[in-house]
C-alpha cells in the first residue's frame, strides 16, 4: 500500500490536483493505460522498495519501457539497481557506441 506523501509526489507526475488522488485501495481503471511517467520525478524515487510498491514499479516499468535505447533508460537502470534489463541496455549499447552511456550499459550487462 502506498502512503497518501508518495500518492501526491507521483500526482505530479500525471497533472492531478489533490481531490483527484485514488485512495490507496483503489484498482485501476481496466483498459486505461497511463502515460508514462516524468523521468525526474521516478529518479527522486530512487530509494523505494519496487518489490513493496507496486504502482511505483509500474511507473518505473512505464519508464523503462519509452526510454529504452536511450541515456535514460540507463538512468533508470542505475537508480533502481535494476538487474533484469539486459536487451535494453543491449539496445542502448548498439545505439550509443561511441557514448560512455553505451559502454555503462554493457558493463553492466556483464
Amino acid at each position: 500500500m502506498m502512503g497518501r506523501f508518495a500518492l501526491a509526489l507521483m500526482a505530479g507526475v500525471w497533472g492531478l490536483h489533490a481531490a483527484e488522488l485514488p485512495s490507496s485501495d483503489a484498482a485501476p481503471a481496466e483498459g486505461v493505460a497511463k502515460p508514462p511517467p516524468r523521468l525526474d520525478v521516478l529518479l527522486r524515487l530512487k530509494n523505494v522498495d519496487l518489490g513493496a510498491n507496486p504502482s511505483v514499479r509500474a511507473a518505473v516499468d512505464r519508464a523503462l519501457v519509452s526510454t529504452r535505447g536511450t541515456p535514460q533508460f540507463l538512468e533508470l537502470v542505475r537508480a533502481f539497481n535494476l538487474k533484469d534489463q539486459a536487451p535494453g541496455l543491449i539496445a542502448l549499447a548498439v545505439a550509443h557506441p561511441d557514448e560512455s552511456a553505451g559502454a555503462e550499459a554493457l558493463q553492466r550487462v556483464m
